[in-house]
């Protein structure tokens, strides 16, 4: 699915469960938290690398996940009402997936044996001088990954 074709699955979805019309679908740039149901702003937000790396089973489960956010009565979070909506709704009953997206990686934080400590999309602003290595006692940096890496 591509990203109109998402729109349109929420759209409809929603019309069909007779969401309100003032609840918006956006996209948002999530790795981890690939979608998202904001009750006070009423949208529903869904991550475009979900709808650029998933299949569309997979996207059509996370528009109906947060569907049934929506649709929930308020503070339902993940439970029994929350789970049996989405189950009534087509989805697949789950509170978490196990989705694979690939995070890039432009920054890491590194000591002097080689060790990556930690992966970064922007350069970290972190106070260096107060970090060390706890392998080698070396003092960390940050170092910009290459393209072809």
């Amino acid at each position: 699915m591509n990203k109109q074709e998402t729109r349109e699955f929420f759209e409809e979805k929603a019309k069909e469960y007779n969401l309100p019309d003032e609840w918006k679908f956006k996209l948002c740039n999530g790795y981890s938290r690939i979608g998202y149901c904001n009750r006070l702003k009423k949208t529903v937000s869904i991550s475009r690398e979900l709808i650029k790396n998933g299949t569309d089973k997979e996207i059509k489960d996370v528009v109906l996940h947060e569907l049934a956010h929506a649709l929930a009565p308020k503070g339902a979070k993940h439970n029994w009402q929350w789970k049996s909506l989405l189950i009534s709704i087509g989805g697949d009953g789950k509170r978490t997936h196990s989705y694979s997206l690939n995070k890039p990686v432009n920054y890491v934080l590194t000591c002097d044996c080689g060790y990556v400590k930690r992966n970064y999309m922007k350069k970290p602003s972190l106070d260096l001088k107060r970090y060390s290595c706890r392998t080698c006692g070396s003092k960390l940096k940050v170092c910009k990954c290459d393209e072809d890496e």
